[in-house]
Formats: C-alpha cells, sequence, structure tokens
C-alpha cells in the first residue's frame, strides 16, 4: 500500500512547469506557487536562458543574423529536482514529450526526489502541448487543490483535463523550420511566396498535424474558427492565445472568438523564448 502523505494543506503544494508555460513564476496571489523551469535556447556560441530576465527581441534578433542550425535544451534533472524539493506535494507540467526531453527529464528528478523521501508526492505529467496548455492545467490544479481533494486524486483529473484539452496554432515565417532542417526550403520559399497561413493542430498525442493551409490572414481566421468548433465545444472554456510579435493577429483572433459568444474568458500573451524560438515571427499558439 502506497504510505504517501496526501494532505491537502496548500502550503504544502507547488505547481512546476517549464519555461514553454510562457509566463514568470507566481508566487501566492490566493492560489499555489508555480515555479520555473527555464529552458535555454543555444544560438551558435551563445546560450539564452528562457527566464524572467531574458531579453526575447535580442534572442529573436540573434536567431535570425545567424546562418547555422539554432537549438533548444531542456532543463537538468538537477535543476526539476532542486524545485520539486521545495513541498511536500508536486504537480509537474512539461512541454510536448513529442518537442523536448523535458518530461524524461522531469521523471527522473522524479525518481531522485522519491529515492531521497519516498513519503513526498510527485506528479510529472506530459501537457503533449505548449504554452497556454500549462496555464490552463494549472489553473484546474489550483482549483482542484482548493476544494481540498487528496493528492491522488487531483493527479487523476490534471491528467483528465489535459486529455481533453486542444492546441492550434498558425505560423507566418518557415525560416526557422527551414534553417533547423524540419521543413525543405523549397517548401517553405513556397509557402511564403503563397501567404500560406496553415492551421494546425496538435493530436490527442501530442503530434503536430496540418490541417490546412489557406492563403492570408482573413482565410486563416476563418478555418482556425472552423477547426475549432468542429474538435471541441468551446462553450464556457477559457483561451489563451499566445503569439511571437503578433498582438494585432491575435487580437483580431480575440475578437473573432468573443463574437461566438463561445469561450468564458480569452486572454492574449506574448511567446517567451522557448515558444518564441517555435512560433517564429508573427506566429500564434492557441490554446482552450
Amino acid at each position: 500500500m502506497d504510505q504517501r502523505d496526501t494532505t491537502t494543506n496548500q502550503a504544502d503544494w507547488v505547481i512546476v512547469m517549464d519555461s514553454s508555460c510562457d509566463v514568470v513564476e507566481k508566487v501566492g496571489a490566493g492560489g499555489l506557487d508555480w515555479l520555473i523551469a527555464p529552458l535555454k535556447i543555444r544560438v551558435g556560441d551563445e546560450e539564452f536562458v528562457d527566464d524572467a530576465k531574458l531579453d526575447v527581441s535580442a534572442m529573436m534578433r540573434a536567431i535570425k543574423a545567424y546562418a547555422g542550425e539554432t537549438k533548444s535544451a531542456c532543463p537538468s534533472v538537477g535543476e526539476y529536482a532542486e524545485l520539486f524539493r521545495r513541498a511536500r506535494n508536486v504537480i509537474c507540467i512539461t512541454i510536448s514529450s513529442r518537442l523536448s526531453a523535458s518530461y524524461e527529464t522531469a521523471l527522473q528528478a522524479r525518481d531522485l526526489v522519491l529515492a531521497e523521501d519516498p513519503s513526498r508526492n510527485i506528479h510529472v505529467i506530459d501537457s503533449r502541448a505548449t504554452s497556454g496548455r500549462a496555464v490552463l492545467l494549472a489553473e484546474e490544479i489550483e482549483r482542484l487543490v482548493a476544494e481540498g481533494l487528496p493528492f491522488e486524486e487531483v493527479a487523476a483529473r490534471a491528467d483528465e483535463y489535459r486529455d481533453n484539452a486542444m492546441l492550434f496554432f498558425s505560423l507566418a515565417s518557415f525560416d526557422n523550420l527551414i534553417k533547423n532542417g524540419r521543413m525543405p526550403r523549397y517548401q517553405g520559399m513556397l509557402g511564403q511566396i503563397l501567404r500560406m497561413r496553415p492551421v494546425a493542430m496538435a493530436d490527442p498525442e501530442g503530434n503536430i498535424e496540418v490541417l490546412d493551409k489557406p492563403r492570408g490572414e482573413k482565410a486563416m481566421m476563418r478555418t482556425m474558427l472552423e477547426r475549432m468548433t468542429q474538435f471541441k465545444d468551446m462553450t464556457g472554456k477559457p483561451v489563451i492565445i499566445a503569439h511571437c510579435n503578433a498582438e494585432e493577429v491575435a487580437n483580431r483572433v480575440r475578437a473573432m472568438l468573443e463574437a461566438t459568444g463561445l469561450p468564458s474568458d480569452i486572454r492574449v500573451i506574448p511567446t517567451r523564448g522557448l515558444c518564441s524560438f517555435y512560433t517564429d515571427e508573427g506566429g500564434f499558439i492557441l490554446n482552450y
């Protein structure tokens, strides 16, 4: 039988996320502490740490100016372990394991800390997405903890919430994908010439699937709305739109969604380092 403590005292809880969540650390404010493990973006010999001090604009300029391949690196086992030791009850949310080793690294840190003290409770969630998905999960976890639920039930219901969440995104630039070998140069150049704004989603397992390749912003927005309503009922659901230097487009998408009267709350936030690296200038990620 599992003998671990399942206390629901909020002071004994923290939420740990990697920096793909697009927020900085949040302390208290009526909920749980959110602790962020920063990812790193390597541009040649220069490393950008995705924390509160990062100048995202400077990082993007460096990426554009560098002709070679750029890479990202997940937090270390030690970095995760240090954050896991902060509380008795820890829920950790990582970027999709399809995009990064962050999830596997967090699992290794969990095993390390539990070996030190088996009475702790640590649950690691592969978000199967990025950006606002982690924020929505964290807010749901805060709500469940406030209800006084035991650790095992909070963890199980957080997994269930993840399974029912959706992510859509659209890119305006294919430069980073071409540079890093994730898209053939001719396809990227053709897409930019034709002004394609592909509408893509993360499937339930976190795999990226391109659904449509509309031309132009208006067609992209119309297709995005059609796809969102097709895959999940938005009624009463919160929506987070994270953008990379594309606030005007993100606000137009927000206005389009508000006009439906379906979502309960729509937030627009800028992407931080890791998601800016993936999304590139003009792109946005939508979670609900």
